[in-house]
């Protein structure tokens, strides 16, 4: 993965490996000075690192990006907290194009290990399930504004003698 991602030879790689990095993701985002600590690298190393690691994931982006329009993948989808491009990817092959497509699921629909849409993620029960309902919160949203809209039209009846109630003796 390393060395075709980030253009390495394979003792580069193995290194990378060996010192506890597992995805292309933690070489970009990774605090430089953790590149640092590995022995034989110094700064300019790290940074060309970093670098070619932020742009191999911005091609990726690309590729995910040009997929999700063939597939006709709506731009809600986009929107679900906790989906990566190459999931909603994978989403939108299965037919789940729109974010209510997403919200009808239930949870061990994406993460079953034999024929969850998401298995390959290896997303466990409890993301699956704040997956689907980031997916459901414009549901409640649209009711907690109808919610609103009555609320602020209704007032509390006052009573008609002006006078405070009565307290319970």
């Amino acid at each position: 993965m390393f060395i075709d991602a980030l253009e390495v030879d394979d003792v580069l790689a193995h290194l990378l490996v060996t010192e506890g990095f597992s995805s292309v993701e933690e070489v970009a985002f990774v605090p430089i000075e953790d590149l640092l600590a590995i022995e034989g690298f110094d700064e300019e190393l790290s940074e060309e690192l970093r670098t070619r690691a932020h742009t191999h994931l911005a091609e990726k982006e690309e590729e995910y990006a040009v997929r999700r329009s063939e597939l006709g993948v709506a731009d809600d989808l986009l929107e679900v907290a906790g989906l990566t491009g190459a999931m909603i990817v994978t989403l939108g092959e299965a037919g789940i194009k729109t974010r209510d497509d997403l919200a009808d699921l239930a949870g061990d629909e994406l993460c079953a290990a034999e024929d969850g849409l998401l298995r390959d993620y290896k997303l466990s029960e409890d993301e699956a399930n704040q997956v689907i309902m980031a997916a459901r919160a414009h549901w409640f949203d649209d009711e907690d504004d109808a919610s609103d809209a009555t609320d602020d039209s209704e007032t509390p009846a006052d009573d008609a003698s002006g006078d405070e109630p009565a307290a319970n003796a």
